[in-house]
């Protein structure tokens, strides 16, 4: 299931420093160099023309993700990764007014942050048990002040033993009897050993940093329950020699229909 932004093909020329010779008799020490990129994801390329760029900064963590959905219209979003002094996010701000600002407790983000034109939009609450996320709680603006919010809705989280995610719920919450009301549901299976990119990705900015999985499932079960609509997605992926993907195909019925989609993934 593709949950969020597509982007496509960037080729960064990266340049290597020279160490600089001083003219006079003591040699001037070397000047630190940038980490290398060489083998860091550079661009996800999707179908039909849509992609994701990736850009790094000086210490190796990412500073730009360019999510292009529609190149001939240059429809595009740019998101722009802020860090404290010791490389913890503190801030995603984007091209249309949007930044998503991060709390931490135990070096884990517990609060992100939503504001547009500087006013609080909504924030999401995130709980962990052993170390994994296992519930988010929504809470949108009702004065459109940023100063009054409600309880929304929430998402949970259960994995398998070896911490891969096993399965998702999606709830709104009904304002009147305060009940939950289960919206979605996917469960995730057969899980191969490559690597996995695409939670990079998925629920951005909101769960950015935060690893639900480390391997792909090649089988997803989705539900959606107001619709009483179930549908599988099958996952296939090729991996290069560092067992990172490079190509991803899913596929699925739609009526009756056979969907294929496929992605390609891109390194320095």
């Amino acid at each position: 299931m593709i949950f969020f932004s597509q982007p496509r093909l960037w080729l960064l020329t990266f340049l290597i420093a020279g160490i600089l010779v001083s003219c006079s008799k003591k040699p001037t020490p070397p000047q630190p160099s940038q980490p290398s990129l060489s083998g860091k994801l550079a661009k996800i390329a999707y179908q039909p023309d849509t992609y994701d760029s990736i850009y790094y900064n000086d210490a190796g963590n990412i500073a730009r993700i360019r999510s292009v959905y529609d190149r001939s219209t240059g429809l595009l979003a740019d998101y722009f990764f802020e860090y404290n002094a010791q490389q913890q996010l503190q801030r995603i701000h984007d091209n249309r007014g949007d930044e998503y600002r991060y709390e931490y407790l135990n070096g884990k983000p517990v609060v992100v942050s939503h504001y547009a034109a500087g006013i609080k939009n909504d924030y999401k609450v995130y709980d962990y048990e052993q170390g994994r996320l296992v519930k988010i709680g929504i809470h949108l603006n009702t004065d459109g002040l940023g100063q009054q919010f409600r309880f929304e809705g929430q998402q949970e989280f259960e994995y398998y033993a070896d911490g891969n995610l096993k399965s998702e719920a999606s709830y709104d919450v009904d304002q009147t009897t305060l009940q939950f009301i289960k919206k979605v549901g996917v469960v995730y299976s057969e899980y191969d050993n490559g690597r996995n990119l695409d939670e990079t990705f998925y629920g951005k900015p909101y769960l950015y940093q935060i690893v639900r999985a480390q391997n792909n499932a090649r089988r997803r079960i989705v539900t959606l329950y107001h619709s009483g609509r179930t549908v599988e997605y099958q996952f296939q992926f090729q991996y290069n020699n560092s067992n990172n993907p490079i190509y991803r195909k899913i596929s699925y019925m739609d009526q009756g229909d056979l969907v294929e989609a496929e992605a390609r993934y891109f390194y320095y």
